[in-house]
């Protein structure tokens, strides 16, 4: 079967999301806050829904790949991985859907949202987004959500790289403190996937005000972001499963934050020997050895 048809409509959209134009970039938008559900729409309704016309909304699902928009609403209707979890369980439970559960369908849906990733990240982004974070003299890391854990791993490898790593709105605080603090040299990482609240906009279009730089790492549903930012890193997080689904944006973070410490040399040497020292340090001071095993 051919890759492209066999994709699915937000796999579509991504791949597609930089040469749409104005009018069909507010269709994929209007899309996307309709999870991608768009079985119970006519092709019409969704185009007065994007303030776009009838036209419009034909070129884009042929943009898209598809014969027309019937095909692209059968396609929907099949498949709910843009729906948040309640609604994704409440559509398997009223079709007595039986897809596969198992580890392997989890597996394969990750290696396909790694695969998608890779073609869709161009290597000048990466470098570019690399030479941002080497250059910066403080960084901002934010993510709300399901975006925390990955805004903490973020903080937690370049807090080994860099001497001033911070996250916006730590511990409870006002991210309105941490805004007022950013200099025109700092640089602002936003992780921002699925259901992103007003706040993140507001803190990116403040970035952009005061002049500072920005990385996004994101997937489909936060897309509109990307017009923000320096850089977007585009990630997929499709499931068979009702949750999302992180892989991609782990192994993106992950892959980026390596190239920073290869790019920074023999400047990050000194920096993790020290670390690893304290490291040390305070195991000493608790009394453990390095040989001690803790469950």
């Amino acid at each position: 079967m051919n890759q492209k048809k066999s994709s699915s409509l937000n796999q579509r959209i991504m791949d597609a999301l930089e040469h749409l134009t104005p009018g069909e970039r507010r269709l994929a938008t209007v899309i996307r806050e309709l999870h991608g559900d768009i079985s119970s729409y006519a092709a019409n309704e969704l185009a007065e829904r994007a303030q776009v016309s009838n036209a419009t909304a034909a070129r884009f699902f042929k943009r898209l790949g598809y014969d027309s928009y019937t095909v692209a609403r059968a396609q929907a209707r099949a498949q709910v991985n843009w729906a948040p979890p309640s609604l994704r369980q409440e559509e398997r439970l009223r079709n007595g859907s039986q897809s596969d559960n198992t580890l392997a369908a989890y597996i394969k849906a990750d290696i396909s949202n790694l695969t998608y990733t890779l073609e869709k990240i161009p290597d000048r982004a990466m470098h570019r987004a690399v030479s941002m974070i080497v250059a910066a003299p403080r960084i901002w890391i934010t993510g709300f959500r399901n975006s925390t854990s990955l805004a903490l791993y973020a903080r937690a490898l370049l807090v080994l790289l860099k001497t001033d790593v911070r996250l916006i709105a730590q511990n409870g605080m006002s991210a309105g403190d941490d805004v007022a603090t950013m200099q025109p040299d700092d640089l602002l990482i936003v992780i921002g996937f699925r259901r992103q609240p007003q706040l993140v906009r507001n803190i990116l279009i403040e970035a952009g005000n005061i002049g500072m730089q920005s990385i996004l790492v994101t997937d489909l549903h936060s897309a509109p972001l990307t017009t923000l930012v320096t850089v977007s890193l585009l990630t997929f997080s499709d499931s068979p499963g009702i949750f999302d689904s992180y892989s991609a944006g782990t192994t993106v973070i992950n892959a980026l934050c390596s190239m920073v410490e290869r790019a920074m040399g023999t400047e990050t040497t000194e920096r993790l020997a020290r670390i690893e020292a304290l490291y040390r340090q305070v195991d000493n001071l608790h009394g453990e050895s390095e040989n001690t095993n803790t469950v």
